[in-house]
């Protein structure tokens, strides 16, 4: 979010008015960048933590405040970050112990509270999306201690996991509210 809101008025300054925001598979915590730079297409001088908070409650509902918490977490790490390649390679080294903590208390929280549809769907959408990110930061330290075999079963146990994620429905994560 930091890295659209900073860029989003300059780059219109400069005539620029409209531009394509990527993100990589585990979107889970770009999904508010998403929604940002879509509305500062619109409107580069919108109120950014306006908008954030009508993200948050109207796509997390009863878990609004601990995934505004997770997300905002990972992003002010990435935000402050001496170095990122762009890719996933460098988060473990971003993404530090206290950060982990932070996200892990934030994101049992939200599932305690999302009980219901959307809501359930979409905070486990991106705490899969965070489980993801746990088991690549395993399979990189087993595999850096030349534990292989360790290493391959997670692995295996992340391909499984992007297998059934592509092979399930997002209907109800993908959706906006009608009232954002």
């Amino acid at each position: 979010v930091t890295g659209v809101q900073t860029c989003a008025l300059p780059i219109f300054q400069l005539g620029i008015r409209g531009w394509r925001y990527e993100i990589n598979p585990s979107w889970g915590s770009e999904t508010p960048s998403l929604y940002i730079a879509n509305k500062l297409m619109w409107n580069p001088q919108a109120d950014v933590d306006a908008m954030l908070e009508e993200f948050y409650t109207s796509f997390f509902g009863p878990a609004a405040a601990p995934m505004r918490t997770y997300i905002q977490a990972l992003d002010k790490r990435l935000a402050t970050a001496d170095h990122h390649s762009g890719g996933a390679w460098d988060l473990p080294l971003i993404y530090d112990a206290e950060t982990r903590r932070i996200a892990d208390v934030a994101l049992t929280q939200a599932r305690q509270l999302a009980t219901s549809e959307p809501y359930a769907a979409r905070v486990k959408a991106f705490s899969d999306c965070w489980r993801q990110f746990v088991l690549f930061d395993q399979m990189l330290a087993t595999r850096d201690k030349h534990d292989y075999t360790q290493s391959m079963q997670t692995l295996s146990e992340l391909t499984d996991r992007k297998s059934t994620r592509l092979n399930s429905s997002h209907s109800s994560v993908s959706r906006m509210p009608s009232s954002a």
